[in-house]
């Protein structure tokens, strides 16, 4: 978006022969863009760290470490970075953006799209900036109607109680899998996880994806329940008990009574029986 990695090649390295930079840091700043665009990382990192052994002023030096960062998906590295060369430099456009999509990515919208506002008015005749700020205005209307189900790991947002279901079936599938990572890959989210669930339409309305793009429907053909599960073991043991939103189903020969699942209890640390609440 505004800026292609050849783009700031271009720009950067003429940014730097205006500038009258040492000719040392240049050849390693045209180095370092040069790798960017050609997909070698750690080359191009390399090279803008060496840069800023010659120029530690440089804005566009720490705007070449951030977009490195930025791809190698280490967003806190690459945000220092970022906003270390907007203080040298407040008009770096891809700095805006990509701070913006951090802001997006990590589910804050609303600072991303302050963040894209203020770049908004900056470039008023730039289209693909007006055109994602103009789609993350409408997400954000859209999540500010909605309802949320909540675990310790996910929130999942969705319109409606027709949803709700849905909402509750995706927290079962999603804490699964989440333990699954736990157990298997040692994974730790740090904040709850946020999951929006769109109808087909407004999915396409958002991401102007075509007409042909599949999806998978939920289906109605089974009648549910959405049901409380709570632990039974915390309260002997003077802990709070963990609780669990699901789904039975309404005539099961199999559950004819109260549910029971083996789940986590977070305050006890370890996997206890839960039983359905009623």
């Amino acid at each position: 978006m505004t800026l292609g990695l050849l783009a700031l090649l271009t720009v950067g390295t003429a940014t730097l022969v205006a500038q009258q930079v040492n000719i040392r840091t240049l050849q390693l700043a045209q180095e370092g863009f040069a790798a960017l665009d050609a997909g070698d990382l750690d080359t191009a990192r390399t090279a803008f760290e060496r840069a800023l052994q010659q120029d530690r002023n440089e804005p566009m030096l720490f705007l070449g470490l951030g977009v490195v960062a930025y791809q190698q998906q280490e967003n806190s590295e690459a945000r220092r970075h970022l906003e270390r060369a907007l203080r040298l430099d407040p008009t770096l456009s891809l700095a805006h953006v990509l701070l913006a999509r951090m802001r997006y990515e990590n589910g804050d919208l609303f600072g991303a799209i302050r963040e894209l506002e203020e770049l908004a008015a900056q470039h008023p005749d730039d289209t693909e900036i007006a055109e994602e700020l103009e789609s993350w205005q409408q997400e954000l209307a859209l999540q500010n109607r909605m309802q949320q189900s909540l675990s310790d790991h996910f929130t999942v947002s969705y319109e409606g109680p027709p949803e709700e279901a849905l909402a509750v079936w995706a927290l079962e599938v999603l804490d699964r899998a989440y333990w699954r990572l736990r157990q298997e890959l040692s994974v730790y989210p740090i904040r709850a996880v946020p999951v929006v669930l769109y109808t087909l339409e407004q999915f396409r309305d958002l991401t102007r994806a075509p007409d042909w793009l599949g999806f998978a429907p939920f289906s109605e053909s089974m009648p549910r329940d959405i049901i409380t599960l709570e632990c039974t073991e915390a309260k002997a043991e003077g802990k709070q008990p963990s609780r669990y939103v699901t789904t039975r189903n309404k005539k099961s020969l199999r559950t004819p009574g109260r549910l029971e699942k083996v789940k986590f209890n977070y305050y006890l640390k370890r996997r206890t029986l839960h039983r359905e609440l009623r």
